[in-house]
């Protein structure tokens, strides 16, 4: 077990609060620190890239393990995510080893959405150094809508049963000879659809256009 390691978490969601890039960051957290005595440091990368990029830079090149954290948008990784990545490639040096692990989740039901961005990022670490650490796809993360995973029950048990799992590689320093990806969707595909269908038509009449859900003016001639 490796004593005394840095660990950074990179929260890569565009909110700034009730995230669930950050409630799974924080249930890690959490559940690192009930082991060892490692250091955790927490950046929202938004509000600190423009405004603050050193601040990010400096930590990442005094940590021993970066936890990125963010959403799957159209297969890929938010912008400013991105932006973060190509300046880290730039500060990060050989002096020290340093791992690599994400945490990824996406608005479908399916896992296999967040496959691009995760070719992505395993690409990223080994361009740049870094060890490639694996970490979690979670389909529906909607679902989570920035809770607490504990505060959630059973719907975030096997979320919780694989971030567990995740510690325990960390601790016991396993490196993975697979791409070291664990894949948790958090509830049925059917129940996440219909769920999905009711908030739809409720935001619709909120703005009293439930009656043109089904319109095409594209169709129009």
């Amino acid at each position: 077990m490796n004593e005394n390691r840095k660990v950074l978490f990179l929260i890569g969601s565009p909110k700034k609060s009730r995230s669930t890039s950050e409630s799974m960051s924080d249930y890690l957290a959490e559940t690192i620190v009930k082991k060892v005595d490692w250091h955790i440091e927490k950046i929202h990368i938004l509000s600190t890239i423009h405004e603050n990029p050193d601040r990010i830079a400096k930590a990442a090149i005094q940590s021993d393990l970066i936890v990125l954290a963010f959403p799957t948008y159209v297969d890929s990784l938010p912008s400013h995510v991105i932006r973060t990545l190509m300046l880290l490639e730039t500060r990060l040096d050989n002096s020290k080893e340093r791992d690599l692990m994400v945490l990824i989740n996406c608005g479908f039901p399916e896992t296999f959405h967040n496959d691009n961005a995760l070719k992505i990022c395993r690409f990223y670490a080994k361009q740049t150094g870094l060890n490639w650490r694996g970490g979690i796809a979670v389909g529906a993360g909607g679902a989570i809508i920035g809770k607490k995973l504990a505060e959630l029950g059973g719907m975030a048990g096997n979320l919780m049963k694989n971030i567990d799992l995740l510690t325990d590689r960390l601790i016991k320093d396993e490196m993975l000879q697979d791409d070291g990806i664990l894949r948790v969707q958090t509830v049925p595909t059917r129940m996440y659809n219909m769920a999905g269908n009711m908030g739809w038509k409720k935001q619709a009449q909120k703005y009293g256009v439930q009656d043109r859900l089904y319109d095409k003016p594209d169709l129009k001639i």
